[in-house]
C-alpha cells in the first residue's frame, strides 16, 4: 500500500504538534485525511474547532485535542474529560444529521477521541484516552473500519460543514404564524 496523508489546513500558525502528530501518523503507512484546525462544528449555539481531525479507512474517525499538551495529568485530568466530552458530542452530533452515515441509531464508525500529552499515557475506566506521541501506535489498530464510498462521504461531510451554519433566530417576527 502507497501510504498517503492527506493534511487540509483550516488555521494558520504555529503547527509544531500538528507536525508531530504528522510525521506519527506517516509511521502507520495508511491513507487518511489530517485535518488540521478545521472544521468549524456547531453544537449548542457554540461554535468548536477541532485540533485535529483524521480520517482513514483502516482507523475510522480520530479526534486529536492538543490543547493539553504541557497540562498537570493529576489536577488536569477533568479537564480533558469535560473538553473530550465537549468535542464528542459536537461531531457525533454534526455528523449523526447524516444519514448514510448512521447505522440504525448511531454512527456507523463512532469516532475515537484522543487527548495527547508531552508524558502520560492512560486510558480510564470512562474511555477518556490521554496519549503520548510515542504511544499512539497501541491505540491506532487497523480495523478497515468502512468502505470507500462511506469513506468519501464522511470527508465530503466534513469540509462542507464548517459552511454550515445554525439557523439564525429571526428576533423581528411580529406574528407568530408569518
Amino acid at each position: 500500500m502507497q501510504d498517503k496523508l492527506d493534511i487540509v489546513y483550516g488555521r494558520a500558525g504555529s503547527l509544531i504538534l500538528e507536525e508531530e502528530l504528522a510525521t506519527e501518523l506517516r509511521k502507520l503507512e495508511t491513507d487518511g485525511t489530517m485535518y488540521i484546525g478545521y472544521p468549524l462544528f456547531f453544537f449548542d449555539n457554540s461554535q468548536y474547532r477541532i485540533d485535529v481531525l483524521f480520517t482513514s479507512q483502516q482507523f475510522g474517525i480520530v479526534v486529536f485535542d492538543l490543547s493539553h499538551y504541557k497540562q498537570d495529568i493529576t489536577s488536569g485530568i477533568d479537564d480533558i474529560r469535560n473538553h473530550q466530552n465537549s468535542i464528542y458530542f459536537a461531531v457525533t452530533s454534526k455528523l449523526n444529521e447524516y444519514p448514510p452515515l448512521r447505522q440504525g441509531r448511531k454512527l456507523a464508525v463512532e469516532p475515537l477521541l484522543i487527548s495527547v500529552h508531552q508524558d502520560h499515557t492512560k486510558l480510564y475506566d470512562d474511555n477518556t484516552l490521554v496519549s503520548t506521541f510515542d504511544d499512539l501506535k497501541n491505540f491506532l489498530v487497523p480495523n478497515n473500519l468502512f468502505s470507500t464510498e462511506y469513506y468519501r462521504l464522511l470527508n465530503s461531510v466534513i469540509q462542507r460543514s464548517n459552511s454550515l451554519r445554525p439557523k439564525k433566530k429571526r428576533a423581528d417576527v411580529r406574528k407568530e404564524n408569518s
